[in-house]
């Protein structure tokens, strides 16, 4: 029967939706830590510090309540980062404890901060901010501020540009803040704030769009939109203005940056190329292809490392060789207007979110650690920038991909349309390698059906049927499904295995839909138009067809529901959600809904539904009485969502909260692309936050407490010692382990030679690390690090020695340590006192 779909009342500890993952990273310039060991970053209201020796996220900085708009170094102690928001707040923060340590209100938003300075007990702010006029939305102002110690408020001293463009790329500030530099609204004008006054030079014909200040000269570069970089000398003067002209850029420069010491300028743009340019000089140097318009860079204080920010989210960490370094790569957000058309899937083998990416790519995205495990290039061709940003090119996109539920099997569709030419389809099946852990292609299909695919299945594995193989059901508009099955390709010269298509279905010449297989993939739903037909797959017999009387609008969604209601089907239309009962091919329930979303959870028998109004429906098949309802859980329009399983029990279900998201967690994404969830908000220590609490290793100078501290320390770990001595043990002579190993047996020198070699990489001065801190330590720490050698030896059961000769060696070790300044080392006594490594290394070396 129709009804509507019924109101759940949330309690007052009612759950919320955030954006648990996707936030841009690229949002803001990045800036680096002053011993270039940390990167900064602004990700929605939050700073994301990343580590750039081993690329992780190792702390959040959460206190802005609006988006972060810049970033920079405190001038008065480079431990303490400054950033800027849309909150109009400034904070100062102790990056290293992940601390706030105070924050100045300011009465406008901050769109950036110029320059920081601090004399005389307080601070000085030069920041970006809406023009009081707004005669246009990209029109800003340079203002003064000094910040109040009392009240922690900012008062404004002065204007330094009345009217400016709305882009902190267009501003910037000399050294010692002798002058300021800006750009008109309408892009086409320099400004130039030096002894109180504002000069002005027109650019002909081109825009302006980022300006960079040397940071030891009276000079500055600006980038056009043409794709010209001018220098400018001696500006201060308008009679003894100099510029110069560098071309490479095709299209417009949307960064520029010199190196600390001014002697490199760094640029990029649309071209997705990095140029470094010598100042002064026609010569430059190339980092190619990375993927994505280029929009900031950044150089670290010592030059040794750039971040270059890109417009799909990602970060490259280049060196000053141009090598690439490290990745930080967000959630890619596509070109598509509509949103992603592969939907949201879910990976089996890592749990990650997988989607559309780059241009061509599938992009691998974790939603538990918030960042990209790896992008997936299904087109394999080159992003190209089109001449003319009005009118992109037209590439090739994935609009349809699915995986098997065991990850063993990608099945890709891609399609090059641009209204004009014939259109290229292409069906792919990719094979999950083991080995190299990567998806490798295993069969192309060309035009795989006549007009474009609307839809693409796997069948679910069945344990219990060892003869089920592996099916595929694509559905075209073409008004016919195909069912591609996995066929022996094995001949003389490999082992291989390959997809083919099986049979071909339709029915009544109707528009092809939405398809679904059973949960133990005995039956599969094909929807044509208003009716649901059932098919064996095995055979490809039409069993049955559904169709409601009261309801003849086209079905948008099809699933079948799982665990104790597998015996159901859910179906989805513009205004009505229905439920089917397949034991008796007759309507259990059904409700007048405007559903724009259906997705169940593969590991619970719940399912979601998203309407138009933006409402989230929880239900199961067999009750119409939903278990969980929230309104508006988005304003935008929902275009897909998938549940994602749970690595650890939610902390939520483990307090009754939620219990259908105890096995897995709802995402789903909006128009705008989004990542979404519904949740309970999360304490600060709640394994469920984000808020990384990992200490930041830092090089600091020893201090008399800092000293005694580390005898404290070493006193009290001196029952670690053992562990510590085992661990350095086969570190420096690993090299020449390696090189005995590529040698071959007949370049080998004899057998003793190779000993007396191993034993004094093992214990010569400067390679022994056991006769590095014995030297470094006294009398009393020899004794302790003997004892625990002692210790360690009798622990060994292996060892054959004797207790005698264990004294032995205990002494001519220590022996050995007093005297490495001797030039020879009495290998007899190294034999004694190395006995079990001789015999060790003696055995490598036999054939």
């Amino acid at each position: 029967m129709a009804t509507t779909m019924p109101h759940v009342d949330v309690v007052d500890d009612k759950p919320i939706v955030c954006l648990r993952a996707g936030e841009s990273i690229v949002q803001t310039k990045p800036i680096f830590s002053h011993d270039s060991k940390c990167l900064f970053c602004g990700s929605g209201n939050a700073v994301k510090v990343y580590s750039t020796e081993s690329g992780e996220c190792v702390r959040e900085l959460q206190a802005h309540t609006d988006r972060v708009t810049c970033l920079m170094l405190n001038p008065a102690n480079k431990l303490q980062l400054i950033s800027s928001g849309l909150d109009a707040q400034v904070f100062f923060w102790d990056y290293i404890d992940g601390v706030m340590l105070k924050s100045y209100k300011f009465p406008q938003p901050l769109h950036g901060l110029v320059s920081v300075n601090f004399s005389k007990g307080q601070f000085s702010f030069h920041v970006l901010q809406n023009s009081p006029r707004k005669q246009t939305l990209t029109e800003g102002q340079v203002v003064a501020y000094r910040g109040v110690s009392k009240d922690l408020k900012a008062t404004k001293q002065g204007v330094i540009f009345e009217s400016c463009a709305l882009d902190s790329k267009t501003v910037a500030v000399g050294h010692k803040d002798d002058y300021f530099a800006g750009v008109s609204t309408n892009r086409k004008e320099l400004i130039i704030h030096y002894n109180k006054k504002c000069i002005k030079y027109k650019m002909q014909y081109v825009q302006i769009t980022c300006v960079s200040a040397h940071p030891t000269e009276l000079s500055l570069a600006t980038g056009c939109s043409d794709g010209k970089i001018y220098y400018w000398y001696s500006f201060t003067n308008e009679k003894q203005m100099v510029k110069s002209v560098y071309h490479w850029h095709s299209l417009a420069v949307l960064d520029l940056t010199f190196s600390p010491e001014g002697s490199l300028l760094l640029s990029g743009g649309h071209e997705c190329t990095l140029v470094k340019w010598q100042y002064e000089t026609h010569y430059k140097d190339f980092k190619p292809r990375l993927g994505s318009p280029i929009t900031h860079v950044t150089c670290a204080p010592d030059n040794l490392l750039y971040a270059v920010s890109h417009r799909d989210n990602g970060i490259h960490l280049i060196r000053n060789t141009l090598d690439i370094c490290q990745i930080y790569q967000g959630l890619t957000r596509t070109s598509f207007s509509h949103g992603n058309p592969v939907g949201l899937l879910c990976d089996p083998r890592s749990g990650a979110v997988v989607t559309n990416g780059r241009p061509g790519h599938l992009q691998f995205y974790c939603v538990h650690s918030d960042r990209q495990l790896f992008n997936l290039d299904i087109v394999r061709q080159n992003y190209i920038s089109s001449e003319n940003l009005e009118q992109p090119l037209t590439v090739t996109q994935i609009t349809k991909a699915a995986i098997d539920e065991r990850g063993h099997w990608l099945a890709t569709y891609e399609l090059w349309d641009d209204g004009e030419m014939s259109p290229e389809m292409q069906l792919k099946f990719w094979l999950f390698d083991e080995e190299k852990q990567r998806y490798e292609m295993n069969t192309v299909v060309d035009r795989p059906h006549d007009k474009a695919l609307c839809s693409l299945t796997f069948r679910p594995y069945n344990s219990s049927i060892s003869s089920m193989l592996p099916l595929v059901v694509s559905g075209g508009h073409d008004r016919r499904f195909k069912l591609w099955t996995l066929v022996d390709d094995t001949d003389i010269y490999r082992s291989n295995s390959k997809w083919t298509c099986d049979s071909v279905g339709f029915y009544r010449e109707m528009d092809t839909g939405a398809t679904a297989f059973a949960e133990d993939g005995s039956l599969l739903a094909v929807v044509f138009g208003c009716t649901i037909t059932l098919w064996d797959p095995d055979t490809n017999v039409l069993r049955t067809t559904l169709s409601s009387s009261f309801d003849k609008k086209n079905i948008r969604q099809v699933l079948f529901g799982r665990k104790s209601c597998c015996h159901l089907l859910v179906a989805t239309t513009a205004w009505q959600l229905t439920v089917w009962n397949l034991l008796t091919c007759s309507v259990q329930w059904s409700v007048s809904i405007g559903a724009v979303v259906l997705v169940d959870d593969p590991l619970t028998k719940y399912m979601a539904v998203f309407t138009h109004n933006g409402d989230l429906h929880v239900f199961e098949p067999a009750n119409s009485q939903p278990v969980f309802t929230q309104t508006q859980v988005s304003k935008k329009d929902v275009v897909s969502a998938v549940f994602i399983p749970h690595k650890e029990e939610s902390p939520f279900s483990a307090k009754g909260r939620l219990l259908w998201q105890r096995q897995s967690q709802l995402y789903f994404m909006t128009k705008e692309q989004d990542l979404l969830t519904v949740q309970y908000e999360a304490n600060e220590d709640s394994t469920d936050g984000y808020r990384k609490k990992t200490p930041i290793k830092q090089n600091l100078p020893q201090s008399a407490l800092s000293l005694i501290m580390s005898k404290h320390r070493k006193s009290a770990t001196k029952d670690r010692k053992q562990e510590h001595i085992d661990m350095s043990v086969g570190i420096k002579e690993t090299q020449f382990i390696q090189q005995m190993g590529n040698m071959s047996a007949v370049a080998q020198p004899p057998l003793p030679d190779l000993c007396q070699t191993f034993l004094e990489t093992r214990l010569s001065k400067g390679t022994n690390p056991r006769a590095e801190a014995i030297d470094d330590e006294d009398e009393d720490d020899i004794d302790d690090i003997d004892g625990g050698l002692q210790l360690n030896i009798k622990a060994d059961s292996d060892s054959d020695m004797e207790v005698t000769e264990e004294s032995r060696s205990l002494s001519a070790r220590k022996e050995c340590s007093e005297n490495m300044s001797q030039p020879e080392v009495d290998t007899r006594d190294l034999d004694r006192a190395l006995g079990k490594e001789y015999r060790w290394f003696e055995s490598l070396l036999k054939p």
